[in-house]
Parts: structure tokens; sequence; C-alpha cells
């Protein structure tokens, strides 16, 4: 795909990255840093790169703050990393999309790695990157599994394994109904944004998800095996903002317009995802006692799913929760009668 011609599959055009100047020195590496309002974290994320540091002729590294108001990651940069680190401040709030792109555009480097200020890499991660591009130079995704962490750094989850996915492929057809993978495990060669573009801006929720789609058809991909990155879900992530409001939800159904044009794709996958993540946002909610959210959520559901489906939906759910709980207390009960007393707490519990 040239970079004159950016259309993409189903239709948009995807904003263009211009190449490096001439001129421009061109290390490996650039590890690109965005960040906004969550200073908290940013600390870890810079020592985690540092540690791993072949020196400025080699990597790149640069924050890039989206014009943050609550909090001055500057300050936190100079403490860690003196004048290593370069610190750039935008003008004014760009989005998070948006923000992607001005890191890219900053980019110098052959090889982009885009690390969430919240973020961190594990001590063999650009090692290991590394001797996967060099073994495969066709090959313009690289990446490895991903820890879904706390944030207390306890390992809550991991992304799974992608077998067809370990030796060099262009397959993207298990890519339409899954996201697979996290910014945090995800190198791009600067030359494939180049050709294919940047992420696309009205898509928040899933802009990762429909950027590892398009540059694995243009470019191929080769991932590692094991997870050697860290990706950090904490109460104040953009994730977690979006799912109160819903607007992930309504996120899916954009996404499903942009694949839409891949050959394997499947236009009832993503709204089905879509309304059964509602769902389970909402009862999540309803659990929390966060009214609004759940409220939102459901609003959300009606709009993917259309009445008097919904309506049917929801009250077919109610009665499956119901008999859920009759057929547990039901078993339980029965456990207690035939049990000895000696393990009859353990069923309580």
């Amino acid at each position: 795909m040239s970079n004159s011609s950016l259309k993409m599959l189903s239709g948009f055009i995807a904003p263009r990255i211009e190449p490096v100047p001439a001129g421009i020195e061109r290390p490996l590496w650039s590890v690109m840093i965005p960040t906004f309002n969550r200073t908290e974290y940013l600390r870890r994320t810079l020592e985690s790169v540092l540690a791993q540091d072949p020196g400025r002729d080699k990597m790149q590294i640069e924050v890039v703050d989206n014009c943050s108001t609550s909090d001055d990651p500057e300050p936190v940069v100079s403490a860690v990393a003196g004048d290593r680190i370069t610190f750039t401040r935008n003008s004014q709030n760009l989005g998070l999309m948006r923000n992607f792109n001005r890191c890219i555009e900053r980019a110098h480097g052959n090889l982009i790695h885009i690390l969430h200020s919240d973020d961190y890499v594990e001590p063999t991660f650009y090692s290991v990157i590394g001797d996967l591009a060099e073994r495969y130079p066709n090959c313009g995704f690289l990446a490895t599994r991903v820890f879904f962490v706390d944030e207390s750094e306890v390992i809550i989850g991991v992304t799974p394994r992608v077998k067809w996915m370990e030796n060099p492929t262009w397959d993207v057809t298990p890519m339409l109904s899954t996201q697979y993978f996290q910014c945090a495990g995800v190198v791009v060669r600067r030359e494939l944004y180049e050709r294919c573009g940047g992420f696309i801006p009205e898509l928040v929720y899933t802009g990762d998800w429909e950027m590892w789609v398009r540059t694995v058809h243009c470019g191929s991909a080769v991932v590692h095996p094991h997870p050697l990155a860290n990706y950090r879900k904490s109460a104040g992530y953009e994730t977690g903002r979006l799912a109160r409001s819903g607007e992930n939800i309504r996120d899916y159904l954009r996404l499903s317009a942009h694949l839409s044009g891949y050959p394997g794709f499947s236009p009832t996958t993503l709204p089905d995802a879509a309304a059964l993540q509602a769902l389970d946002q909402y009862y999540r909610f309803i659990a929390e006692g966060d009214v609004a959210a759940a409220q939102a959520n459901l609003q959300a559901y009606k709009d993917v799913v259309p009445f008097p489906a919904w309506a049917i939906s929801g009250a077919l759910n109610r009665i499956r929760h119901l008999l859920q709980n009759v057929s547990r207390f039901a078993e339980k009960t029965t456990r207690r009668i035939v049990m000895p007393r000696s393990q009859v707490k353990l069923y309580r519990d």
C-alpha cells in the first residue's frame, strides 16, 4: 500500500504519517510515552525503560504530555532521567488517538514502541523484540504477550497465546473478532506507519485494535509467545472511564464498520460482543452500586439491540439469573444434607 493512497478497505482515510526528514539521526528505537494526568505510575514506566537503555545513539525516549491539567509530568521525568528523556507538551489536548499519532510523528527511530505512562516492560523486552526485528526484517508488526496488573502490580490476567502468529503471517482473520494485543507489548516499524497511516481519531476504546489489524494486514507480523510487558488496570484508566459511560460499547459498532471490508469478517460478531459486554457492565455496575454507570450501559445495550429484542432478552436474562440462584440454593441444600458436618462450611462459604 503506497503512502499516496491510504484509503483502507472499509472506505475511510487513515491519517498520513510523513517520513522522517533527511538528515535526522535515525536510532534503532523510539520509545514514545504518551501521558495525561497520570504521574503516579510514570516513574515506574520510565525506570523500566531506562533499565534497558542502550544509549542515545540507539534509543530515543520521549514523554509526550497531552496537555495535562491536574498533574505535571515534567518534574517526574527530570527527577528520574535528567536530560536523558525528552519531554514534550502539546499546546492543547489532542484526544487519545491523535496523541498516539503525535508520538509517531515525533519518533525518528526505525522501531516505534508506544508505551502508556502507567504501563511498564519486563527486563528483556527490547532485546527480545530487537532479535525478532533482526531475524524477520520483512515483518512490520512485532509483539509479545502482556500481563494485566492492578495498581499494586499484582498479576490479574494475561493476553492469550497466538500460535498462528509465532511465525511470520499476514493472516488477520482471528483478529477481526478478538483483540489479542495491548500497546505495551506492540512495536511497529516506522516505515509501516508511513505506508498504512496512523490511528483513527474517532475510535478510542478500539483504536489500537483497528490499528493492529491494519498493520498486520499491510506488513505482516511475528509474535513472541511469552509475556514481556505489563498493562496496568486502575480506577482512573481510560477504558474504565469509557466503560462507565457505555462509550466503549458504541466504539465496537464503529470498529465493526471499519473492519467490514476485510475478507472473513462477520458483520454480526462485534455487535453481538458489544451487546454481551454492555449487559456484563450493566450487572457489574449494579453490583457496585454505580447507578449512573449501570443506566448508561443499559442504554448502550438498547442502542445495540433493537426493541423489542432487548426487552425480550432482558426478561429472559432476569429469568435465567433467578433460575440459576434457585438451582444454586437447591444444590447447596442437597449437599448439606448428604455431606459430613465437617465439610458443610466449605459449601456455605
